[in-house]
């Protein structure tokens, strides 16, 4: 698992600490820039279980939806992250695209992504 970027974090995402999911807040941002318990976080691998938790539907071509997004786990995939064109809301007319060399294998990733998207946070449910 490779180290946590500062720079790729926002208040308000999960990490592990010490193996225990915690929600990040600006002290854990601080602390991390300047190395300090660095060690102690690690990023949350998307998992079937982690985007279940986060409200996501599991779809018959195995990639999970949330929204109008869908992600593939399949690490074989140039990208795994798909964007739903069409507004019309039913699956005949809509369209998926992707994005060129876009991946996202991490729940923090994905979080910044959906609040990018829509303005929301993606919590993880009990």
């Amino acid at each position: 698992m490779k180290a946590i970027q500062p720079e790729e974090l926002r208040v308000g995402n999960n990490l592990y600490n010490d193996g225990i999911i915690v929600t990040i807040d600006g002290r854990t941002i601080f602390d991390l820039s300047y190395g300090i318990k660095t060690e102690r976080y690690k990023p949350i691998e998307l998992t079937e279980e982690i985007l279940l938790r986060a409200g996501a539907k599991k779809d018959l071509d195995d990639s999970f939806v949330l929204g109008r997004i869908a992600i593939f786990l399949d690490k074989r995939f140039k990208e795994n992250v798909y964007f739903e064109t069409s507004d019309s809301g039913t699956f005949s007319s809509s369209s998926w695209v992707k994005i060129d060399g876009l991946k996202c294998y991490e729940l923090h990733h994905l979080q910044n992504i959906v609040k990018d998207l829509t303005g929301k946070e993606l919590t993880l449910n009990k």
